[in-house]
């Protein structure tokens, strides 16, 4: 009698373990089909946020923070596999012209400004005037509009 439920025990406990093993197994597998799909996505946007970014005419760039404010105007450009980032700054006139590498990312562009550091500004689908939005890392925040 004893070793009868010995044997189910047993089978019991290698049911179970064998069930644990098989739904890890199975999460695994679409966690990395959830991955590879998110990762497929990202650069789909990521695209479609590049050919937004490289419109021939340009933006107009309002930036406001603790140090004043200004106007500037930034022209997109590919550089190989680069893309730059010109900006001219309009109001104030200081410093009126740089150049700069932009990262492209599924939801973020981040570049310098002339005299701002790590402007990171995001699309935003819902806003039709001022598309891409954002801050700095000095705490200015950046809205730009297609010219």
């Amino acid at each position: 009698m004893k070793r009868k439920y010995i044997n189910i025990l047993s089978a019991t406990i290698v049911g179970v373990i064998f069930g644990i093993f098989c739904v890890l197994s199975f999460s695994s597998v679409q966690t990395l089909s959830t991955a590879y799909a998110q990762s497929q996505a990202a650069g789909v946007e990521q695209d479609k946020i590049k050919t937004l970014l490289l419109r021939p005419r340009g933006w107009d760039a309002d930036w406001r923070g603790p140090g004043g404010s200004g106007d500037s105007v930034i022209l997109f450009e590919t550089r190989g596999e680069k893309v730059v980032a010109k900006i001219t700054v309009i109001d104030p006139p200081r410093n009126p012209f740089c150049e700069r590498d932009v990262i492209i990312s599924s939801d973020v562009v981040t570049f310098d400004g002339c005299r701002d550091k790590a402007i990171k500004i995001q699309f935003d689908p819902n806003d039709s005037v001022w598309q891409f939005k954002g801050k700095s890392a000095k705490g200015f925040e950046w809205k730009l509009k297609a010219k």
